[in-house]
Parts: C-alpha cells; sequence; structure tokens
C-alpha cells in the first residue's frame, strides 16, 4: 500500500536550469519572481500542528528549487516561488472568506489551500469567480473541485473507508466492528453509509455506529453500551485528542480489542496524548499519507531527508504539503503562461510518470496515465501498527 522510494536529492527534485553563460546572458535569462499564496492556520489552536507542518513541506520543495534556479515552464522563463501564507485558523469560515478575498485582492494568481474542508465549502464561491488557480490540499469536500481551475493534491476520503476494508481483508477472525463517528467531521458522517456497506460487504458485521462531537471528553457511556455487544474491532473515526481519550476509556473499561484509528495522528501527537505507551499496543492506523510517519515507518529515504531539514517543524500535513509543492512544481514546468486556463491546461496534461522518484505518496496513474481525473488524484491510503518503544510502522 505504502509508496517505498529511494533517496533523491533536490536536483532530481528539479535538474538545475542556468547553465554557464556570459554575464549578460544570465541577467536577460534571470528567474522572475512567481507569487504564491497558501491558505492555512497560522493563528489558533491548529497553528503549528496543522499550518506550521504543512508550511515545512511546502518550503522544503519550494526552497530546493529556488535554489536550483527556479521553475523553467513551457512559456521560456524561469520562476522562483514567492509564498505568502494567509490566516485561516479553521475556528470560522467568514475569516477564511476573509483571508481568501485578501489573496485575491493582492492580485494572487496561484493559491494553495484552503486546508480545511469547511473552508474550501465557503470560500468556493470565490473560487468560481477567481481569476486563480486553486491547488487544495488536504480538504476532502468535492464540490470545489467541479470547478474547471481548482484541482485537489490529496485524497478524498473515501480512502480511509478502504484503508479499513484493507485491513480487514487482512484479518479474517474479525468479524464484527462497533464505530464511533465525529459528528462534526461532516465528511466521515457522509461517509458513514459507503463504509458500513463495504464491511458489510466482506461479510463483517457492524455491530454499533455511534456518535461524538469533538471536544467530548467522556467516552464511557458509549463505550460500555458498545463494550456489551462484544466487538472484534473498536473504530474510532476522528481527531487526535479524542481518539486518545477513548482509547484510554476503552481500555479502563476491560476492552481489549483491537482499536482503529480513522485519523492521521503522528507519533509525536500520540507520546504528547496517551499517558501510558502501553495502551497503544493492538491500535492500529487506516488514513492517509499526510504526515510523515507512514513513510519514516517503511524507512523510505526521502521521508527521512524531509524530516532532517525541517526538524521539529514536522507534523501532521508535511506530507500532504510537500507533496502539493511537487505536483505545482511539475504543473508550472507546463503550463505555457501563468493565467489560470493555460495552469488549468498543464494539471489536465499532467502525466503521473513526472511525479515518480519525486513524492512521498504513490500519484498512481489513471486509466489515461494522467495524474488528475476529473480535478482528483488516485493516492491510496496507508496502514500502520503501533510497536511499542518505536511508534509507527507500516502494517505492510
Amino acid at each position: 500500500m505504502l509508496n517505498l522510494r529511494t533517496l533523491i536529492t533536490c536536483a532530481a527534485l528539479c535538474a538545475p536550469i542556468v547553465t554557464m553563460a556570459p554575464a549578460g546572458a544570465l541577467a536577460q535569462g534571470a528567474a522572475e519572481s512567481l507569487p504564491v499564496a497558501v491558505l492555512l492556520p497560522r493563528s489558533g489552536p491548529s497553528a503549528d500542528s496543522f499550518g506550521g507542518s504543512m508550511l515545512a513541506g511546502l518550503n522544503f520543495v519550494f526552497d530546493a528549487v529556488n535554489a536550483a534556479g527556479g521553475v523553467k515552464a513551457a512559456d521560456g522563463k524561469s520562476y522562483k516561488i514567492a509564498l505568502k501564507t494567509f490566516d485561516d485558523p479553521l475556528t470560522d469560515v467568514k475569516i477564511a472568506q476573509t483571508a481568501a478575498q485578501r489573496a485575491l485582492d493582492e492580485k494572487y494568481r496561484i493559491i494553495i489551500g484552503p486546508v480545511g474542508s469547511g473552508s474550501a465549502s465557503a470560500v468556493q464561491p470565490q473560487m468560481a469567480r477567481s481569476d486563480a488557480f486553486w491547488l487544495l490540499a488536504p480538504s476532502v469536500v468535492p464540490g470545489p473541485t467541479k470547478l474547471p481551475n481548482v484541482f485537489r493534491a490529496a485524497p478524498l476520503l473515501k480512502v480511509y473507508n478502504e484503508a479499513v476494508l484493507d485491513w480487514l481483508k487482512m484479518n479474517p477472525d474479525v468479524k464484527t466492528v462497533a464505530m464511533a463517528t465525529d459528528q462534526t467531521h461532516t465528511g466521515l458522517v457522509a461517509a458513514t453509509g459507503e463504509l458500513v456497506s463495504g464491511i458489510e460487504g466482506l461479510g463483517r458485521k457492524v455491530v454499533a455506529t455511534e456518535s461524538f462531537r469533538q471536544g467530548d471528553k467522556d467516552f464511557r457511556a458509549m463505550l460500555t453500551s458498545m463494550l456489551q455487544k462484544r466487538p472484534d474491532l473498536y473504530l474510532h473515526r476522528g481527531f487526535a485528542p479524542e481518539a486518545a481519550l477513548s482509547l484510554e476509556q476503552i481500555r479502563e473499561l476491560g476492552g481489549q480489542m483491537p482499536v482503529m484509528w480513522n485519523s492521521a495522528v503522528t507519533a509525536a501527537e500520540v507520546r504528547k496524548l496517551v499517558p501510558n505507551e502501553n495502551l497503544m499496543a493492538n491500535v492500529v492506523q487506516a488514513a492517509t499519507g499526510q504526515s510523515l510517519d507512514p513513510f519514516l515507518g517503511a524507512g523510505m529515504e526521502l521521508a527521512k531527508k524531509v524530516k532532517d531539514a525541517v526538524g521539529d517543524k514536522a507534523g501532521t500535513f508535511t506530507a500532504t504539503g510537500h507533496d502539493a509543492a511537487v505536483v505545482l512544481v511539475e504543473i508550472l514546468k507546463r503550463t505555457k503562461s501563468m493565467d489560470k486556463a493555460a495552469i488549468s491546461a498543464a494539471a489536465e496534461s499532467l502525466p503521473a510518470s513526472a511525479l515518480e522518484g519525486k513524492t512521498l505518496n504513490t500519484f498512481s496513474p489513471h486509466d489515461d496515465g494522467l495524474v488528475f481525473k476529473a480535478h482528483e488524484v488516485n493516492v491510496p491510503g496507508t496502514l500502520m501498527t503501533w510497536q511499542l518503544g518505536k511508534g509507527w510502522v507500516a502494517s505492510r
């Protein structure tokens, strides 16, 4: 399931495009500045875990490209990417709309984000009216990519479901599943029916479908009801804080079955949120490759290189930011001008082979060999198991 790649250097990411030439020729061919906006949290509770971690991944790629002379586009010009952040703290969609409008007022023609699905939905009307090319990651709301100038560089939420089903196929002794879903995560809620159908299609039985809300602290009543049905697997679908609390409480109540998280919780978050690492025995994560953890757990050299470069800035969305930046660079190499129609056309025709060896996630080709189909990518989910004393490791 995981994409195991060999180590790439900055030269492999973007081969140097400035060759030895007389001083006058260099001056004439000097790289232009290409403004790129990114909408992500720079304040609020997600500033570091979401915003800072994604920015670290973006900067790793863009800094390497700029150091190599910039992106040489199909229009014959070279461009150095000038990234500017616009704060969307993910606390109010009106703030997201304001941040997007600021970027548009400043005439940005290339915009990465928003990060949150709620923000992306709220900003969709501005996307439609804008003269900008938008690259979404990691928001999963499907609506914006129906627009001709909006593409997504991360997988849709169905990949979480597919990862759950893959794990069940690998564990035929697991016959019954109890699940709890965060009702504030509209994407997970919308995907629940499809997941239940998929589980039952494997001949397994879903014995409970409980609900909770982000910020809840006490899951004992819900878990007690679940335990009475003796499930072989407890599937928790929500964010890291609630996942950690529910794990602690289900073990406290005597539940020793495997616990699966449908959330890209990093090893660092686990160590902060779970007071006793022994509680993590028999915990599996079925998610997407948003952080570096799945790739570090698989021994991927590129992930080690990124981790060494970004240090403690690595977090929830570092892999997402890295791969979105690589995708944008490859699109820009192929665009004939820097307007939204030309960039969108370049995205439409981007071959998956252009990303080989450059991304952390595997961007598998669609039937036509391209990265995007209906403006969406073909990226598999990840499966990880917690190993005591080590952290997340690839399940296969």
